[in-house]
């Protein structure tokens, strides 16, 4: 039987965040990309910033879930499980005058 006291014990979670960046400083190759194969199931946390100033993108693809960005903030929350890859490319544009970059923060919460 459960006590009272047992009932209310907080649940204990733990997280760990990491990062895909890249800054593209308008020299040849244009295009970068980054991999990571998450190791618990828990909810992910994704934050994207980015500029391209021109015909430049870059796109997250978590398992089957995938989105592109060109500017801007955006913020997604997803389920993932032991063994889900997150794949980041993008491409920028060397003929922009200044330069292209995107920051993905993920924290996951398992």
């Amino acid at each position: 039987m459960i006590t009272e006291e047992e009932k209310e014990q907080p649940v204990l979670q733990e997280s760990v965040s990491f990062i895909h960046a890249h800054q593209f400083w308008n020299e040849l190759p244009m295009g970068t990309g980054n991999q990571t194969t998450i190791n618990q199931t828990g909810m992910l946390k994704i934050e994207l910033s980015s500029f391209f100033e021109e015909d430049g993108y870059v796109n997250i693809t978590i398992g089957e879930y995938s989105f592109q960005q060109t500017t801007g903030i955006t913020h997604h929350t997803i389920s993932v499980s032991e063994g889900t890859e997150i794949l980041t490319l993008a491409e920028g544009n060397c003929s922009a005058a200044l330069g292209d970059f995107y920051i993905a923060k993920f924290t996951l919460t398992f």
